[in-house]
């Protein structure tokens, strides 16, 4: 149904890049072959698959053509419902047809049953939307959540779409807190430049320059072609500090003059002359420490590219509307002074309350400079040892909203084993899922095509509604995960600033010319890395844990028994892997027919020696394990 009737509906949405789909069930007809009946019947794979493929084919016809008629010939030899295939037949013996149904259970079922899928307990299929690399996130939540309120007024009964985890939740508020933080910073910065100005008319002009240079960084953010995020909002938050430092230091040059009794044009055009080196040579600084950032290598520099480059754009518009439109303004807003001479000025700034303290302290630090230069050592040292006692990460843990749980099994565990210690687990963290303020809990066993790996999505309730955060949440959980004993896992929140690997933040790659060698070194680091108490949750990604039956095939007696490779390796595909022989079409779509050897038939290493292959002569039967020996190993998964 999802991929019929809702699919579609959402791919189609502006933004949407792709469409994923976990859980999937997928409709086939499943041919379970019973190898007992099979053998008896004197019957192969290769005859039920050749079977199959000549009873099911559609080739064109043709054309009737009369004089002034024309006619096209379309033969319906296609398979389209279980009885017709149940009905093919296979071979003949004796004159007597035998048919699929006398050695198969023939249903409608699935194609795939390698996952399972559940929501706060309920089987579910999971839908994953993926956006375009450009696309607004935020844009695309509401417009796929407008579609669900669509969809859910005309599913069939019994069906809901529920929303288990949205990035554009935390995306939305964090965009909120960084505009309201930079609100307060405008404000304040507003404050304190009039505390020291002490005019309106002069704080009035900084004031307008930090709105027109952070609407110029909008329009440099569209040319680069970067989006409003929390880094680019972020960058801007910090600019707003940078970019009045030049309209400051112009003006301040400016209202100096107009104390000597300068006219306002001629103490505007002379004082901005005077500063203009200043200010550019002090800008091209900034820009060339901002700049470098946006070229780092890794994720740190995937992370700050745009942080970067908005930073330098923030303090190149500042400088040009320093020079530009600050001396205008000046000239326009701000008052002729009554004329005084220098050593007057430097009275009257004495006068202030800031101009004596700040004038006391610099007289005391002159006299002492031995202090001073102990004083910036000892500040400079202790700074240091700070520095080397703090913890490091590239980014801080952030309350998303969503916690995950990757669960492994050991391999080998087939997937109902891996889901019922992911049942074991749901059923626990369903028991304080109020107390935790938890609203979702999503499963997804056989995750990442392995049927001994689980993965759980815990979407919390919104920050507001709850009283824990994601830290003291993730505690209450780790004592859930300690006491699974069929699987190992460990709760995890995502990286801070959307960054992926929140599962194995560090990791240690080991290499050399030998693979034993490197196999025994990994093993050697993991124990030593097993001792440090500040590592958790260690593994190797390559462990040679899972079982495996190793088929040695004699091939002399296979070439003497008419029995060639090909044949054989699609009869144990077929009947242990499943293979798709051909298709039927339902409502007009194509759905795979596929064959596989019934459950009861393929649990111990015995089935696999008694599958019958047919020999050279065309007539006879020979056991599988007639020309193939079984070894019981490991190998990596």
């Amino acid at each position: 149904y999802i991929d019929r009737f809702i699919k579609d509906r959402i791919t189609t949405i502006d933004g949407v890049a792709t469409v994923n789909i976990y859980g999937e069930r997928r409709p086939a007809i499943r041919i379970w072959l019973d190898r007992r009946a099979m053998a008896a019947r004197n019957v192969t794979v290769a005859d039920v698959d050749a079977a199959l493929r000549r009873a099911n084919v559609e080739l064109p016809a043709g054309e009737l053509e009369s004089g002034t008629r024309l006619f096209s010939i379309r033969l319906d030899s296609r398979l389209s419902s279980v009885e017709q295939f149940r009905r093919v037949v296979i071979r003949r013996e004796a004159g007597y047809p035998i048919r699929l149904a006398s050695i198969a259970d023939v249903r409608v079922g699935v194609e795939d049953e390698s996952t399972a899928v559940r929501n706060n307990g309920d089987v579910a299929v999971g839908i994953a939307v993926i956006r375009q690399s450009q696309a607004n996130t935020i844009a695309i939540s509401n417009a796929v959540r407008a579609e669900i309120e669509r969809l859910n007024n005309v599913l069939p009964d019994g069906m809901q779409i529920s929303i288990g985890s949205d990035d554009a939740l935390f995306v939305a508020a964090s965009i909120s807190e960084v505009v309201k933080a930079l609100a307060i910073s405008l404000a304040l910065v507003v404050l304190v430049i009039l505390l020291f100005l002490r005019s309106l008319r002069a704080t009035l002009i900084p004031a307008i320059t930090i709105p027109v240079s952070l609407i110029g960084c909008f329009f440099l953010i569209w040319m680069l072609g970067f989006s409003i995020n929390v880094l680019t909002l972020l960058a801007l938050l910090l600019a707003i500090g940078l970019v009045v430092d030049d309209a400051i230091v112009l003006l301040e040059n400016i209202e100096r003059r107009l104390a000597t009794g300068e006219s306002k044009l001629k103490a505007s055009v002379l004082g901005s002359r005077q500063v203009t080196f200043a200010i550019i040579a002090t800008s091209v600084t900034l820009i060339a420490v901002f700049i470098p950032i946006s070229f780092l290598k890794g994720a740190a520099g995937r992370l700050f590219i745009e942080f970067g480059f908005v930073m330098a754009s923030a303090v190149a518009i500042s400088t040009f509307v320093a020079l530009s439109a600050c001396p205008a303004l000046a000239s326009k807003i701000l008052k002729s002074g009554t004329a005084m001479s220098e050593e007057e000025a430097r009275a009257a700034a004495r006068k202030g309350l800031a101009g004596r303290w700040y004038r006391a302290g610099l007289e005391r630090a002159i006299r002492m400079p031995l202090v001073v230069v102990a004083f910036a050592l000892a500040f400079s040292a202790t700074g240091i040892f700070v520095y080397q006692t703090l913890p490091r990460e590239l980014s801080p843990s952030e309350d998303r909203s969503v916690l995950f749980i990757p669960l492994t099994a050991p391999q080998g565990s087939t997937l109902a084993f891996t889901d019922a210690q992911a049942r074991q687990l749901e059923k626990r963290i369903e028991a304080v899922k109020d107390e935790l303020g938890i609203n979702t809990i999503f499963v997804f066993s056989g995750s990442f095509g392995r049927p001994f790996r689980s993965f759980i999505v815990l979407r919390l309730e919104p920050w507001e509604k709850r009283k824990l955060g994601h830290r003291e949440i993730l505690r209450k959980l780790v004592p859930f995960t300690r006491d699974l004993a069929g699987a190992r896992g460990f709760p995890v929140s995502p990286s801070g600033l959307g960054l992926r690997g929140n599962s194995t933040p560090l990791r240690a790659v080991v290499g050399g010319a030998d693979f034993e060698q490197v196999k025994a070194w990994a093993k050697t680091l993991l124990a030593r890395a097993e001792e440090n108490p500040g590592l958790r949750n260690l593994d190797l990604d390559y462990e040679e844990n899972q079982p495996q039956i190793s088929l040695a095939l004699d091939r002399e007696k296979a070439n003497d028994l008419g029995i060639d490779v090909e044949t054989l390796a699609a009869t144990l595909q077929a009947l242990f892997a499943s293979r798709e022989v051909t298709t039927y079409i339902d409502r007009g779509r194509e759905y795979p027919a596929i064959l596989q050897a019934a459950a009861a038939d393929r649990q111990t290493p015995n089935d696999i020696s008694n599958v019958f292959l047919r020999a050279g002569d065309g007539e006879t039967l020979v056991p599988l394990s007639a020309v193939v020996s079984m070894k019981e190993t490991t190998e990596a998964a």
